[in-house]
């Protein structure tokens, strides 16, 4: 409701230790749009107005964000979101070394395509590990893992991203993913979650004359591979 407040509770996880509770001045606090949500430099939130915000906090290229409603609304599409969400494709991402992108496709949760959406907010939880634009391409700028957190009026979705180096088919991926090459230049990325077991992945560059089938005359051949899991 308007002029209630509420205390954001920060904890981030350090190379020597892990949860521990951040406060005050350590961190940086900012609202995307302080006409319906303000926040202190202490993390306090205090409501303006009707609507919906987004808190973000950070230090050192590390950040976090969350959506914030106030009150009520209306408008069919704002409850349709803050019902059913939002969803993402892919729902995990994972690129072969720094340099490699993936657009990330979004709808809500009652739509039938996905897209490119449009007002969204996307929050890069490393910039050490990747960034991502305005629009939602994320590029590898390290190894490891990290978050993306996608934010739409009241809903809010988190993506997980791992950067890895990639490795020669066939090779055996499990559930944490992995980025599978051809010697050649054709490689599948295989999101964390993607596979419940240990899985024999490869794939394969094929020549236009090993293909099943001819290729059609209006059309002229520019690559094919194999790919077997």
């Amino acid at each position: 409701a308007v002029d209630q407040q509420e205390t954001l509770l920060v904890v981030g996880d350090f190379a020597d230790e892990a949860d521990v509770l951040l406060l005050g001045s350590y961190l940086a606090y900012s609202s995307t749009d302080t006409a319906v949500a303000q926040i202190s430099v202490d993390g306090v939130i205090s409501a303006v107005s009707d609507g919906f915000a987004a808190v973000m906090v950070s230090r050192d290229g590390v950040s976090a964000a969350t959506a914030v409603i106030v009150g009520e609304t209306t408008d069919p599409a704002d409850l349709s979101l803050d019902l059913f969400g939002l969803e993402v494709y892919p729902q995990t991402v994972t690129l072969g070394g720094v340099g490699q992108t993936r657009q990330l496709l979004v709808r809500p949760s009652d739509y039938d395509d996905f897209a490119i959406a449009d007002g969204a907010l996307y929050v890069s939880e490393d910039t050490g590990v990747i960034t991502v634009s305005a629009d939602g391409l994320i590029t590898a700028t390290g190894f490891g893992e990290a978050h993306v957190t996608i934010i739409q009026g009241p809903a809010e979705v988190v993506v997980p991203v791992t950067v890895v180096a990639p490795v020669a088919g066939p090779a055996t991926v499990g559930a944490e993913g992995a980025v599978v090459a051809s010697g050649d230049g054709y490689y599948v990325a295989v999101g964390a979650g993607a596979l419940e077991e240990d899985t024999t992945v490869s794939i394969e560059s094929l020549a236009e004359a090993d293909l099943p089938l001819p290729v059609p005359e209006a059309f002229d051949f520019a690559g094919s591979f194999s790919l077997d899991r």
